[in-house]
């Protein structure tokens, strides 16, 4: 993948944020922001907008999904792909009517995260 391709990880578990990371590092991908909370996210997209997001779906001080909403009005291109442990039918609707390019669920290895991301990112990395 392109390495000028960035992402933001956005998980509560640090050590789910440490293996997206090695994932996206052992994918190309060397330019990673991460953050715990939804309200982190925010700010960091207020700093630079990446490429890719990460965004888990239960976080701490909001709703993943939410924080999606809040995203697509300031960022609309931003490619999202959620994140959930506990992803339901009606979850996953709501995050592709909300404009996620998809969701893995937990638990996951890196071979599911690496063809999410080619297939999302693929116009991107060419």
């Amino acid at each position: 993948m392109n390495q000028s391709i960035s992402a933001l990880i956005v998980d509560d578990d640090s050590l789910m944020r440490s293996y997206l990371r090695t994932i996206l590092n052992e994918s190309g991908i060397v330019a990673i922001e991460e953050t715990g909370t939804g309200e982190g996210a925010l700010r960091s997209l207020q700093q630079k907008v990446p490429q890719l997001l990460l965004l888990d779906i239960n976080l701490p001080d909001k709703n993943g999904i939410d924080v999606l909403k809040e995203i697509r009005i300031d960022y609309p291109k931003l490619h999202v792909i959620m994140i959930s442990g506990e992803l339901t039918s009606e979850r996953a609707k709501d995050c592709l009517e909300y404009g996620a390019k998809g969701f893995i669920v937990k638990p996951f290895n890196a071979a599911v995260v690496i063809r999410y991301i080619e297939k999302v990112l693929g116009k991107l990395s060419g």
